[in-house]
């Protein structure tokens, strides 16, 4: 409950204009990837869920792509119905590296976490014969806003961001005490934690 409080409490579309005109990916980063490191061929057909920047040595960046796809290891039909079982990976994958201008890449800092919510799609164009690469080309991205105030936004995460550092600190501690009450061994545990199981929230 603590959780879903924090993400209600970061909305980004105080800051950021929710309606701001849009155009597909090929367009907005136009010189940046002319000029970037092109990292994943896009060769494969998954679904793409979300894009995000991540900063570099000597300023540069690299726009990471979470790809949905489904476990090979698991069956067909746990693929279809499981939506939030381990059938289905999500994995960020790297895309381009290349050089964006500071303010540019703070404002898409903050911009593609919640990109499905500025182009009201909900997901990236699909289509079986789609590579990934393809559908990230024919997603739309905001345009660049040089007026867009991000300070706010800014100080908002880090407070946020050290919230929840306690909070997974806290809940790292009751699993400890949990693994002590029931006398796991460090073999156990390690099992216990693989599948995910008691994590507390």
């Amino acid at each position: 409950k603590q959780r879903q409080k924090l993400e209600k409490a970061l909305d980004p579309f105080k800051f950021l204009d929710r309606n701001a005109p849009c155009k597909p990916f090929t367009q907005v980063f136009a010189q940046a990837i002319k000029y970037g490191e092109l990292v994943d061929p896009g060769a494969v057909r998954h679904d793409v869920e979300g894009l995000r920047l991540v900063p570099l040595a000597g300023g540069r960046v690299e726009l990471q792509a979470q790809l949905k796809h489904r476990d090979p290891a698991s069956g067909w039909s746990s693929w279809q119905y499981e939506e939030d079982g381990k059938s289905i990976l999500r994995t960020w994958t790297p895309v381009y590296r290349f050089d964006l201008d500071p303010a540019v890449a703070r404002f898409y800092t903050h911009a593609l976490p919640v990109l499905d919510q500025f182009t009201h799609a909900g997901k990236f164009p699909g289509g079986k014969t789609k590579s990934s690469m393809q559908k990230l080309q024919a997603a739309k991205l905001p345009i660049f806003d040089p007026a867009a105030d991000l300070a706010p936004l800014e100080e908002l995460t880090a407070e946020l961001e050290a919230v929840r550092t306690q909070l997974d600190g806290t809940d790292r501690l009751i699993d400890q005490v949990v693994y002590r009450l029931y006398g796991l061994t460090e073999e156990e545990i390690a099992v216990v934690e693989e599948r995910g199981e008691p994590q507390s929230t």
